[in-house]
């Protein structure tokens, strides 16, 4: 399966159609404990993004200039690599999760109570989701492409 589709079926399945549940059988209330409690600390959102940053420049470095190192180096590199990418994975996890919930809120937001979500904050949420979605198909694409190598 395409690495596109197959992250935008995880992400409706791990954050947009939880949200959509919990919305729809305990309201909004119980909806809003449901994303404080499934989105993680500050701190810990720091971290993993510090795994994200470091897999993804590895594996560019890597991919751009990998054929100039020696095959020993080369393997030792796609190595770390993927142990870096095993932590991306629990990164992905996360960033699926708050991609689904970035773009199940405001929709729920403007379905529930329109007037007060403004439009200018509505597509700024959208946005938020989209980037949170593009870090998804990132780490994907990355780890996707160190497994094939």
């Amino acid at each position: 399966m395409k690495i596109l589709p197959k992250e935008t079926l995880l992400v409706c399945a791990t954050g947009v159609i939880p949200a959509l549940i919990v919305q729809y059988r305990e309201g909004i209330n119980q909806l809003k404990e449901f994303v404080s409690g499934a989105v993680v600390p500050d701190y810990l959102f720091f971290y993993f993004l510090l795994f994200f940053v470091t897999h993804f420049f590895s594996a560019l470095f890597l991919w751009l200039y990998g054929y100039k190192i020696s095959p020993d180096n080369q393997r030792t590199a796609k190595t770390i690599i993927k142990y870096i990418g095993a932590v991306g994975d629990t990164t992905l996890g996360i960033y699926r999760l708050t991609a689904g919930l970035l773009f199940a809120i405001p929709l729920l937001w403007k379905w529930v109570e329109p007037d007060n979500l403004n439009n200018i904050h509505f597509v700024g949420l959208i946005s938020l989701a989209l980037l949170f979605f593009g870090g998804v198909f990132a780490i994907s694409s990355i780890n996707t492409w160190a497994h094939k190598r």
